[in-house]
């Protein structure tokens, strides 16, 4: 996914509200947005939006965790399984700017197979809503499982007897998720699942950062890279390995490396005195190695992009890239624009100014456009904006990223259209 835009049209924001939504499921709590600040992120001109913030995301589960989750769901029979199952949540909190008090307005969560959805509802008063198109036994399960983990006793009860049960761990102070809550379902796997592709990582590279000496004890596992490149030394270290011969892993990201910078041979991460790693480069034709001071801004970069794309960051979900064009050149960026795509398993959002990162998108439906106007910031996918979009670049050989730029499909200064 591609998100194209005039400066100041609001392409940050969508990653911010992105980024948020995956720290309250991952938290169970709205403290995430208190640590944000609600005031700042109500802001709508002088006064505050009155609808309060709504945050929600899709997640499609293939049929091979389905069958994972079935071990935790009590008599419901194999021959009950869908194919795949998409699950939507959405939270909506209110709140105070004078006060600071915040509150969880309501929740939804909607279940959805070939066969049908079952959703729930719970707002601020506690009150449960539960709505079904579906006979099939796993969507019910599955839903009970989310309004609390009940027992095998309690999937037999009709779901007007559940509500009590939900009704009676309910958060009087409304601070906490109580239907998205993974931690109060631990049996919900599909939860969980969602809390991790909801999960964003958010990259925004820095030549400063890249350069800074780290330590393997300053990450987690949740976050190799810090979000302006902080730690790449380290994050070598742990994909390489410290050995003569890498790792297989960091065979293909040293291979893509080496296809834009031809004379790169071997990178590696060496400790220096006090224990802190910094990156050492061998080159074709150069008998001493290049310490990270003595390579180009292009090439840790790229290092640190390769490593993004090829899964070499550690964590779950959406992975986000703001400008990946900033410092490499452009024949080089066609080339990690090109791997970018061809990533599965994993959501890739790419925020960008570059018609040479547009250009390279090879499906026109994976292009959005961000406008801001009076009415607010707006987000459409290309292909609503010109229909015949396909159709144009066939019959013209123009790129995408030719026919962005040039203002046919609006997302340039001036050009909504």
């Amino acid at each position: 996914m591609v998100l194209v835009g005039p400066n100041g049209a609001g392409k940050t924001n969508i990653v911010r509200a992105m980024e948020l939504f995956g720290r309250v499921l991952r938290a169970g709590t709205v403290d995430p947005i208190r640590e944000v600040g609600y005031d700042q992120l109500i802001r709508r001109e002088s006064k505050p939006a009155r609808g309060g913030i709504v945050l929600g995301g899709r997640y499609s589960i293939d049929s091979q965790a389905i069958s994972r989750m079935l071990r935790y769901i009590p008599g419901v029979a194999k021959t009950n399984q869908p194919k795949s199952l998409v699950i939507e949540g959405t939270l909506t909190v209110s709140g105070s700017v004078s006060t600071g008090e915040l509150k969880i307005a309501s929740e939804k969560l909607r279940l959805t197979t070939e066969e049908g959805s079952a959703g729930a509802s719970i707002t601020s008063t506690g009150e449960v809503e539960i709505n079904s198109t579906s006979q099939n036994s796993f969507l019910d399960a599955a839903l009970r499982f989310s309004l609390g983990f009940p027992s095998p006793d309690q999937l037999k009860l009709p779901f007007p007897d559940l509500e009590k049960e939900v009704l009676r761990t309910a958060d009087p102070e409304h601070q906490s998720l109580r239907l998205l809550n993974w931690q109060r379902a631990p049996g919900a796997l599909w939860l969980r699942q969602f809390r991790d592709g909801t999960n964003v990582t958010r990259l925004r590279l820095e030549s400063s950062a890249l350069r800074q000496e780290s330590m393997l004890e300053e990450q987690s596992r949740e976050r190799i890279l810090g979000p302006s490149g902080e730690g790449l030394a380290a994050a070598v270290y742990r994909m390489r390995g410290p050995n003569e011969e890498p790792k297989s892993a960091f065979a293909p990201i040293l291979s893509a490396l080496q296809d834009v910078y031809p004379r790169i041979e071997d990178i590696r991460a060496e400790r220096t005195g006090t224990g802190r790693l910094f990156l050492v480069f061998k080159e074709r034709g150069i008998s001493q190695d290049l310490g990270q001071s003595n390579v180009s801004d292009g090439v840790m970069h790229a290092l640190a992009l390769l490593l993004a794309i090829n899964g070499g960051l550690g964590g779950d979900g959406i992975l986000v890239i703001e400008e990946p064009e900033n410092a490499i050149h452009p024949w080089s960026l066609r080339s990690m624009i090109r791997q970018a795509q061809e990533v599965r398993g994993r959501q890739i959002v790419l925020t960008t100014h570059s018609e040479i990162v547009v250009n390279e998108v090879t499906k026109p439906e994976s292009l959005w456009v961000v406008e801001s106007s009076d009415a607010g910031t707006t987000v459409t996918e290309a292909l609503h904006k010109e229909s015949a979009l396909r159709s144009i670049m066939e019959k013209t050989g123009e790129k995408l990223g030719d026919i962005w730029l040039g203002g046919g499909i609006g997302g340039v200064p001036g050009g909504e259209v």
